[in-house]
């Protein structure tokens, strides 16, 4: 399957394009065979080896006569199993020599003119019979003037690289400073988060010492009420032992006699302790604000968290 000219570089084929499926496998055919290779000079006898430089297969006669000829002197003369690895290479070669030969099967002449009328090479007999009254001249003489038009018609490719050029340094200049400006935004971000975290976990001690110095002044009073309710309910159990023992104990004659006494000890003690008195005055009012978030601004936080921990009695 022949591969299309790109289309990017119209006219300008790549080595890939040059070559085709069908053609290389019709190679390594011949190669294979070496009876089914004609000889590229003589036509006549099977070639036996190949001139990698310009790409012709030779016979034992021709490769003679080759290597005696002055302009063929240095080219390389391989095997066939050499071209067998690279057939790709030999028919480029082969290619670009047909390219220099006129197109037209019965004209086999090399292009040796310019067809400034056409603009399209030719050989002597296309000049004489298909481009007669067109302008044409030798491609020798005409070349350099081609040459600088084919110059000057780069002049906008080249400006607009010139431009391209500018502009990538541009964008690769912003990316520079966006990627800079990125890894300083990222800096003060952390060192932001980090400020802030320093001021919460300040906030966090300041707090809790101040819980805990709320928690110990309740407890404190919890524990004088707590002493009073004990010695009081001591004292309470031991008038009940002494009563409770005396009527297990005592003669009726004892217990009648110390009955007076003993419930005037009753009394005393019933009126000194006042059980209302023993309740508990401090509150169970140690509360934490609800609402407070993490992504609030910092005062309002070490604020809010302050007044979470005030009692509702105030302190």
């Amino acid at each position: 399957m022949a591969v299309e000219p790109s289309s990017s570089s119209p006219g300008l084929l790549k080595l890939e394009e040059q070559l085709t499926c069908t053609e290389v496998h019709s190679l390594m055919q011949k190669v294979a065979d070496p009876e089914k290779v004609a000889c590229d000079n003589c036509s006549s006898a099977n070639a036996t080896r190949c001139c990698r430089d310009c790409s012709k297969f030779l016979c034992k006669k021709c490769i003679a006569m080759h290597k005696q000829w002055t302009e063929f002197a240095n080219h390389k003369i391989v095997s066939l199993d050499e071209v067998a690895s690279a057939p790709s290479e030999i028919l480029s070669k082969k290619k670009a020599e047909a390219n220099l030969t006129c197109l037209v099967p019965s004209h086999d002449e090399p292009l040796k003119y310019f067809c400034e009328t056409c603009d399209e090479s030719i050989c002597r007999d296309c000049a004489i019979l298909t481009h007669r009254d067109h302008k044409y001249n030798l491609i020798a003489d005409i070349y350099a003037k081609h040459c600088k038009a084919l110059e000057r018609s780069l002049n906008p490719v080249k400006g607009k690289i010139e431009a391209l050029n500018e502009a990538m340094a541009t964008i690769e200049g912003f990316e520079a400073e966006v990627r800079e400006r990125g890894e300083a935004v990222v800096g003060e971000i952390h060192n932001m988060v980090e400020e802030i975290i320093d001021t919460v976990r300040q906030s966090e001690r300041k707090l809790i010492e101040q819980a805990q110095m709320v928690t110990d002044a309740k407890l404190k009073v919890l524990s004088g009420q707590k002493k009073s309710a004990e010695s009081s309910l001591s004292l309470l159990n031991d008038v009940k032992d002494y009563v409770e023992q005396s009527l297990k104990t005592g003669t009726p004659q004892q217990v009648l006699t110390s009955k007076k006494p003993i419930i005037g000890r009753i009394k005393e003690v019933a009126a000194q302790i006042r059980v209302e008195e023993l309740l508990p005055i401090e509150k169970n009012d140690l509360t934490l604000m609800k609402g407070v978030k993490i992504d609030s601004d910092i005062g309002y936080i070490t604020y809010s968290a302050l007044q979470c921990c005030r009692g509702k009695s105030g302190w």
